[in-house]
């Protein structure tokens, strides 16, 4: 049951809802029910910020056993419910903080690195520019970011689209200062963001069309480009395959959350609503053709749905576009 349907207008609240919880389990306590459980938040960081938690908060060694169960549960539920045609098994996955060079090491693998250094990624949502560092920054790719939490172009009013600008003031992570330091003598801040800046990356402060939304503006940014990104993009998976598809650009898209609401006309080949998670996996594959699916060594969602085609190389490129010359002229 929905909460829009269930609650007559009122606006769900989540510390009340906590503090339900709260009394409810005190108040179970107080009549002599089971032991308290363990509090999740204390057991991983050790800080639970919760008033009245009613939880336990155990320190010394009995912190240590529980910590254990803790992250053998964890360990045990991330086994369950793993895809059984997933490859990688558990303990050789990256870990999520890993995911972004997971993806760009496959991406490099599976459409060739000169290709993609030739022409360019458009990363559809992509936050902070994870993926994009490692494209862009360590392997020479350009790469254009379209998120609404970019920087975008200076007076800039609203998501408008815009032209690809350079990303200034990049926010440094830990682990990408350390690389440059690393593999490019690059220490000082700012010397660092001058850096990226000089790097072939570009971003974008707007959101992807969706579903149905025109098109309009958009061809400028894909025609230099070879393929279209997206590491758990949420809403804008299906803008992914769509831009893809309307311009004749490879694709790989790692979806995660379904945001069936959001979307509620999607349909199946078969008339099904699309409401769950394989729901998405299969929509995708039929909103365009010749499509793949590949899972990832990495933990969480892997699961990368793509063009099953490889885009040609440049020579290959440049035959093709001659022969297609040729027989204009021959016409």
């Amino acid at each position: 049951e929905r909460w829009s349907e269930a609650a007559d207008g009122k606006c769900f609240n989540f510390l009340e809802g906590a503090a339900n919880r709260d009394a409810s389990r005190k108040e179970g306590q107080e009549k002599g029910a089971s032991a308290p459980s363990i509090c999740k938040f204390w057991v991983s960081n050790g800080v639970c910020r919760r008033t009245d938690c009613g939880c336990d908060h155990p320190d010394g060694d009995e912190l240590k056993e529980a910590r254990e169960k803790y992250w053998q549960g964890q360990k045990k539920r991330k086994i369950m419910s793993a895809d059984p045609q997933d490859p990688h098994s558990l303990e050789l996955k990256k870990s999520h903080a890993q995911r972004a060079c997971v993806l760009a090491d496959w991406i490099c693998e599976h459409f060739g690195l000169e290709n993609l250094q030739r022409g360019g990624v458009l990363d559809v949502a992509g936050g902070r520019g994870e993926v994009a560092f490692e494209l862009a920054v360590k392997r020479g790719i350009p790469c254009v970011v379209v998120d609404p939490r970019c920087p975008g172009v200076e007076g800039q009013q609203g998501l408008t689209l815009q032209a690809p600008a350079p990303w200034k003031n990049w926010r440094l992570s830990r682990q990408q200062r350390q690389w440059l330091k690393t593999s490019r003598n690059i220490s000082d801040f700012k010397e660092c963001q001058a850096h990226i800046e000089a790097q072939p990356l570009r971003q974008m402060r707007t959101l992807v069309p969706g579903d149905t939304e025109s098109l309009e503006g958009w061809a400028p940014i894909l025609e230099p480009l070879t393929a279209v990104i997206g590491l758990h993009p949420d809403q804008a998976t299906g803008g992914v395959v769509r831009l893809a598809g309307s311009f004749e650009k490879v694709f790989a898209v790692v979806p995660c959350c379904t945001f069936a609401d959001d979307f509620p006309d999607r349909k199946l080949p078969s008339g099904q609503d699309v409401r769950t998670y394989d729901d998405l996996v299969s929509w995708l594959r039929s909103a365009t053709p010749n499509t793949e699916v590949s899972f990832l060594p990495f933990q969480g969602k892997n699961l990368v749905v793509h063009s099953a085609t490889k885009p040609l190389a440049h020579s290959e490129l440049e035959a093709s576009q001659g022969q297609a010359a040729e027989k204009s002229v021959e016409g």
